[in-house]
Order: C-alpha cells, then sequence, then structure tokens
C-alpha cells in the first residue's frame, strides 16, 4: 500500500498562530496550504457579501483539499478557524471518501492576553469566534473535537508570570512530531472518483 497521505486541520481563534505554523510546516515538508481566509479576501474584492464570501471561500477551499488529495495524491494543510461544526464534518467527509487518507487536527492555542496583543497588531477584520476557552479540556468538550486526531499546540510559553511567543522553531518542531506520530483511529474506505478540473486553478505549489 502507497503511503498514507495527511490532511492536516489547522485549528484555532484568530491570531492564535495557525498560519504562522502553517506556512512553517508547509515550507518543511513541502505540503500545499489552502488559506480559506484568502479565498474569501477574492470574493470581497468581487463584490460578494461578507456572509456570502466566507461561504463560496469555504466551498472553494473544501474543493481544493479534495483535488490535492484525490487527484495530485499529496498531503495537504487546511488553514481556517476549524471549530465550527461544518468544517469538522467537510474534513471528515473527505478523509472517509478519498482512500488512504488520515485526518489530523492542530489545535493552536495562546494566553488571552498575548493573543489580545498579536489582534492589535492585525487588520482589523470580521470574527465569528472569538472567545478564549479557560482549559484544553473546554475546547474538546465545546467544539467537540476527538482526541483521537487532535493536538493542542500553544504558541506561547509561560517566563514567570507572563507569557511570551513561542518560537515558530520550537512550534514546528512539535507540530511535525505530531504529524509524524500514527493515528489510533483513522477512518477510510474506497475513494469515489470525482474530476476536480474547477479546483486545480487555485491550486499552488
Amino acid at each position: 500500500m502507497s503511503q498514507k497521505l495527511t490532511l492536516v486541520l489547522m485549528a484555532g481563534l484568530p491570531s492564535a498562530g495557525k498560519s504562522t505554523v502553517a506556512s512553517a510546516l508547509s515550507n518543511d515538508l513541502q505540503w500545499d496550504v489552502v488559506d480559506k481566509d484568502r479565498y474569501r479576501e477574492e470574493f470581497l474584492r468581487w463584490g460578494f457579501d461578507e456572509e456570502k464570501a466566507s461561504y463560496n471561500a469555504y466551498e472553494v477551499a473544501f474543493s481544493i483539499v479534495r483535488y490535492i488529495l484525490a487527484e495530485k495524491r499529496a498531503s495537504v494543510i487546511l488553514d481556517c478557524v476549524g471549530l465550527h461544526d461544518f468544517i469538522l464534518e467537510n474534513v471528515t467527509n473527505i478523509v472517509c471518501n478519498i482512500e488512504n487518507v488520515q485526518l489530523k487536527v492542530i489545535l493552536c492555542v495562546v494566553d488571552p492576553g498575548l493573543r489580545k496583543d498579536r489582534l492589535s497588531k492585525r487588520p482589523p477584520q470580521r470574527v465569528v469566534l472569538s472567545k478564549d476557552l479557560k482549559t484544553d479540556d473546554d475546547y474538546f468538550k465545546i467544539y467537540k473535537l476527538q482526541e483521537d486526531y487532535t493536538h493542542i499546540l500553544h504558541t506561547d510559553k509561560q517566563i514567570g508570570e507572563h507569557f511570551e511567543n513561542r518560537s515558530v522553531e520550537e512550534s514546528l518542531a512539535e507540530a511535525k512530531e505530531y504529524l509524524e506520530a500514527k493515528n489510533p483511529t483513522v477512518k477510510e474506505s474506497p475513494a469515489e472518483t470525482e474530476e476536480y478540473q474547477d479546483a486545480e486553478q487555485y491550486v499552488h505549489s
């Protein structure tokens, strides 16, 4: 059997470090990153309202992920908030319907004060999920994430009573270690062949 492919779902609140870790993983592993926000911005420029732009961005992102896994037969990283039920349902469906693919979720978490500081340095944007949770267990309970295939990655480190940004190298090393570990539960089924030519135009290696 060929080597198992991986769909990495980067999850977490805005400014938790998802895109930074996704970019580092992409550079190190040479895996494509599908950035939902990039397509959302394109739809906004084309005149779509916020709701329709976000909806269409997710549809494009899911299509591209399917195309990369099913047609390019390559692992892929999906960079989005990852905490909505419909996102988890879609990525689970993708994994279950493409042969020899596993799902790995990296949930980025950071101290609320540090996240607020990071947000202050970013351009204002519409945020649907913004509530910081108290413990790692809260993320599993509230967002229904499965511990079998989810790793919580803290992109901060505590120095005394204060929190500081963790280096990208440290976060990358931890993320890679998780990705290289065997998934205890992998859902598989024979692939259902479809054509993904429309998605190919969005793929950037």
